[in-house]
């Protein structure tokens, strides 16, 4: 199945990797080192490699001033056969110093397409003078610990699919998920019709099936801005189902 696309809603445009090269990059100072997108992404992908995984379907899109800004999505191929969801990773760069050069881990639902990212960022590093000498180790150390969070989020998802919802908890929990930025108020109606009447089997009420009514309802919220809300969505069922992640507590 493939990984979804970066939803634009008017906000980048959709590219092909052999572009991102090309968007337009800044000299650099004595406190700033910019990373050209191609470079910083040929790394991850290196380092990815290494450790067993290989990138599967992709996308990646640009936008603010001619290619400032960078986020890809990436579908990661390891030969697993978990039948509910694979991984996925997450990266954003930029030039006009918005934001660091992250990585984030997440997980691809293959029964619907869906996407949710981890409470916890796999990488965050900003953009100093030797962020190129740094650059490798920090990239392998955090790739290498993919296999473990595929662990984590399988623990996660098993915990969510044996909860018990009822409607009247539902509602209450839908109506966290906006208040607490999982959902957009847009999208809320859509999360509802979800839970009371699935596009698709996930199943009978439970944590599972309501975790799929709000992703299912995210599609075509912009792909920076995903991760955000799929953090606060996964906080809020966590909690819910006595789910506590271990790297998080520590």
């Amino acid at each position: 199945m493939k990984t979804p696309s970066i939803m634009l809603s008017g906000v980048a445009n959709e590219v092909q990797r052999s572009e991102i090269g090309l968007a337009v990059m800044p000299p650099a100072t004595e406190t700033y080192l910019p990373v050209r997108h191609d470079v910083a992404l040929n790394m991850i992908e290196d380092s990815m490699n290494q450790h067993g995984y290989h990138f599967g379907e992709q996308s990646h899109a640009l936008w603010r001033d001619g290619g400032a800004r960078y986020f890809g999505m990436f579908q990661l191929l390891n030969g697993g056969s978990n039948p509910d969801f694979n991984l996925m990773l997450g990266v954003r760069n930029s030039y006009d110093k918005s934001t660091s050069l992250t990585l984030l881990i997440g997980a691809h639902v293959f029964m619907c397409a869906n996407m949710s990212y981890s409470a916890a960022q796999v990488m965050n590093r900003k953009h100093t003078t030797h962020i190129m000498r740094d650059l490798p180790a920090l990239i392998d150390e955090q790739v290498a610990q993919t296999s473990m969070y595929a662990q984590i989020q399988e623990t996660r998802f098993n915990m969510y699919q044996d909860h018990k919802i009822t409607d009247t908890r539902a509602d209450r929990l839908m109506i966290q998920m906006l208040r607490e930025g999982a959902i957009q108020s847009a999208k809320f109606s859509k999360m509802v019709s979800e839970w009371y009447d699935p596009s698709f089997d996930h199943g009978t009420k439970k944590a599972w099936r309501l975790f799929n009514a709000c992703t299912e309802a995210l599609k075509g919220t912009p792909g920076h801005d995903m991760p955000k809300r799929t953090m606060n969505l996964q906080r809020i069922i966590d909690v819910e189902v006595g789910f506590e992640d271990a790297r998080i507590a520590a």
